[in-house]
């Protein structure tokens, strides 16, 4: 599989919640820090769905909860999620508790 289709099928994932395809996936050589449209990194896109398993996931894996791009972090995204409030909840204190750091000036 190409580099491209395996970063297409990793953001497929990431937006499923598929855990195990994504852990696959890392497995093969994906960066945990790869990079999607507009700067998004794999956690940036399962922080905006509030999906806590991939969340923790990722961060086992090592990707940065202090992430940000264009000053905006992927604590806000998980705020902001589509998600259920038990599900943003529990997402936000999951990046919390993996030093997120709420203090990050906002975008807007």
């Amino acid at each position: 599989m190409l580099q491209a289709d395996k970063n297409e099928a990793l953001k497929k994932a990431l937006f499923r919640g598929d855990a195990s395809l994504i852990e696959e996936l890392l497995n093969s050589g994906i960066s945990i820090e790869t990079s999607f449209q507009f700067g998004w990194t794999p956690l940036m896109c399962a922080a905006s769905v509030a999906n806590f398993a991939v969340v923790r996931l990722l961060l086992d894996r090592g990707a940065n909860a202090c992430f940000e791009i264009d000053k905006y972090t992927v604590l806000m995204a998980a705020c902001t999620a589509q998600a259920s409030e038990e599900n943003i909840l529990n997402t936000v204190e999951l990046l919390l508790s993996r030093n997120a750091d709420p203090n990050l000036t906002c975008r807007y």
